[in-house]
């Protein structure tokens, strides 16, 4: 087991700093909007949800079982979904902005500080509880 965390440990590290370095280095070469780079990605996310949605055969899902239906069911359902992913579009144009400005190790170590304070947040505002164990892992 341990053997597998750290696998993923190293697997998410390499994505977080080849997503950041990559951005940088495109942003110095090539010319182009940021929401239509994002507009692409979220094609592609969309792309993938769907192929997964087809190959769904759960019956614990309340969806209908065709494709179309299913789509049809998760838009009428997803209504509650609009603020929170309006502010993640928000948050990833702007990233894009920042990334632009400050140097890439800066902007790596800003943008994971997100998960931070969401923590802390979650505590000041929710009431919820952190154990020590999970506090110290968030500082890492």
């Amino acid at each position: 087991m341990f053997g597998l965390r750290t696998f993923f440990l190293v697997a998410l590290l390499a994505q977080n700093t080849s997503y950041t370095l990559i951005r940088r280095y495109s942003q110095t070469f090539e010319t182009y909007t940021f929401s239509s780079v994002l507009f692409c990605g979220e094609l592609v996310k969309l792309f993938f949800s769907v192929c997964m949605l087809a190959q769904d055969d759960s019956s614990a899902s309340s969806a209908p079982a065709p494709l179309g239906e299913k789509l049809v069911w998760l838009v009428r359902n997803s209504g509650a979904l609009t603020v929170p992913a309006g502010l993640y579009m928000a948050m990833n144009l702007l990233s894009f902005v920042a990334l632009a400005r400050i140097d890439a190790s800066t902007f790596a170590v800003v943008s994971q500080c997100k998960i931070l304070t969401t923590a802390v947040f979650s505590v000041l505002l929710l009431g919820r509880k952190i154990n020590a164990r999970k506090w110290r892992a968030l500082g890492l």
